[in-house]
């Protein structure tokens, strides 16, 4: 079951869901947009307290967001997964 977030665990995951439900679903929230949102302006800081939070990430992961790079796309960002049906080939 999900954890309830707190302080600006919460408020990044809030501001992440949010963004890709109502802002753009198939975009890139670049890490810093997201930073400056939930006013942090340390980025290791950011990194460690709110990016490797395996609380944030569940609340992400079950919205399907990920850290781009763990979908294999270098962009420095959140992403949901694009799946592209397969073309027949005729």
């Amino acid at each position: 079951m999900q954890k309830a977030l707190r302080g600006k665990v919460k408020e990044a995951a809030e501001f992440a869901i949010d963004w890709f439900e109502k802002k753009n679903p198939d975009g890139l929230l670049r890490f810093k947009e997201l930073q400056t949102a939930i006013g942090m302006n340390d980025t290791k800081n950011f990194k460690n307290r709110i990016r490797q939070n395996p609380d944030f990430k569940e609340a992400l992961a079950n919205h399907d967001i990920a850290e781009a790079h763990e979908l294999g796309d270098n962009r420095r960002g959140f992403l949901r997964p694009r799946f592209v049906e397969a073309l027949s080939v005729e």
